[in-house]
């Protein structure tokens, strides 16, 4: 699978107008993102529809939310300017991605009328971008270690020790009457924090048993020549 997408990419980018595209699209998008996230950063209105407007109430609410106004402001041109540049136009995408991606959840949940299909486009736009770059994400991208830790038996004492811990905990919970617990809740409480310790402990011994073992003689491999 990873084979066939390294060269589908590489053939993309072989395509002198895709790359010619690409350029388009990046220079337009911050374009697109550094004007208004100014008007943010500068700490300007938005929009003067009035408060009756469910657009106009959003913005009021947004402006008076003054931090949050500005970060968002100093993100859309961080990602705007990043995008400029050739050598962090991927990391300007991924940026530009998680701003319009919430950016599309607002226009589509108030009734932005137009907005909301040039957000989506711009949504689009991003993911494109993104894509282009795969080379640079694909390490980012799942993938099965070679020579994994653990086995299925610690799999499973991993989750046995956190469920036994869980358990613990109700009891210390009850033993100390914590938020006017007693005794009687404990079974409940032991069957929710057991449960839940165990889950916790299975996700971390797949971590675990997902990590490479390192190989013989790289724990030696930065140590000084004597």
């Amino acid at each position: 699978m990873s084979a066939a997408l390294d060269r589908l990419h590489a053939a993309v980018r072989r395509s002198p107008w895709l790359c010619r595209f690409t350029a388009f699209t990046r220079i337009l998008l911050a374009v697109g993102f550094i004007p208004p996230g100014m008007t943010k950063v500068l700490g300007n209105r938005f929009t003067q529809l009035p408060l009756e407007h469910p657009v106009g109430f959003f913005f009021e609410a947004f402006y008076r939310a003054h931090a949050f106004y500005w970060l968002a402001g100093v993100a859309q041109v961080l990602a705007g300017l990043l995008l400029l540049v050739p050598r962090t136009a991927h990391l300007g995408a991924m940026l530009f991605l998680t701003v319009i991606t919430n950016i599309v959840a607002i226009t589509w949940s108030i009734d932005f009328a137009g907005t909301k299909f040039i957000t989506l486009l711009m949504l689009l736009a991003a993911l494109y971008l993104v894509a282009w770059d795969y080379d640079r994400w694909k390490a980012l991208l799942p993938r099965r270690e070679v020579g994994g830790q653990g086995t299925a038996r610690g799999l499973l004492l991993w989750s046995a020790l956190f469920a036994a811990g869980g358990v613990g905990m109700a009891a210390l919970v009850v033993t100390l009457r914590l938020s006017n617990l007693g005794w009687a809740d404990f079974p409940r409480i032991a069957v929710t924090l057991g449960v839940g310790g165990g889950v916790f402990g299975l996700a971390g011994g797949l971590h675990y048993r997902a990590m490479p073992v390192a190989q013989a003689g790289e724990g030696r491999a930065m140590e000084p020549a004597a």
